[in-house]
């Protein structure tokens, strides 16, 4: 069972997210904060994948991808990333991160996870 970490600032977004992932057997854990975020991403077990909001309050969503990418420890630089975004002309920040265009259904979201974990 795949774990995915997921951060919205939105809570309709977040509980949306994580139903369809949770009905499609993955394990979830969300939040709107991106300080518990960065915490969940470096604790045990290392997720599997990351969905990160594009456009949040605190961070902007290409940031915290950076700041991931950044970090000293290679396992948790290179998690797979989806990075939704209600943007229009949002581009991914690398090629190691899947934009996923809001608003999305279950099927983008499956051809999504399956473009990136296989």
């Amino acid at each position: 069972m795949a774990y995915v970490l997921i951060i919205d600032d939105s809570e309709f977004a977040l509980e949306f997210i994580a139903e369809m992932l949770v009905e499609a057997n993955y394990k979830v854990v969300a939040t709107t904060d991106p300080v518990e975020f960065m915490r969940l991403v470096k604790e045990e077990p290392t997720p599997d994948l990351l969905i990160v909001d594009s456009v949040m309050p605190e961070i902007q969503g290409p940031e915290l991808i950076a700041q991931i990418r950044a970090l000293p420890d290679k396992r948790l630089a290179s998690i797979p990333v989806i990075l939704a975004s209600a943007l229009e002309n949002q581009s991914p920040p690398d090629e190691a991160v899947l934009l996923l265009p809001k608003p999305f259904g279950p099927e983008e979201l499956e051809q999504a996870l399956n473009l990136v974990l296989g």
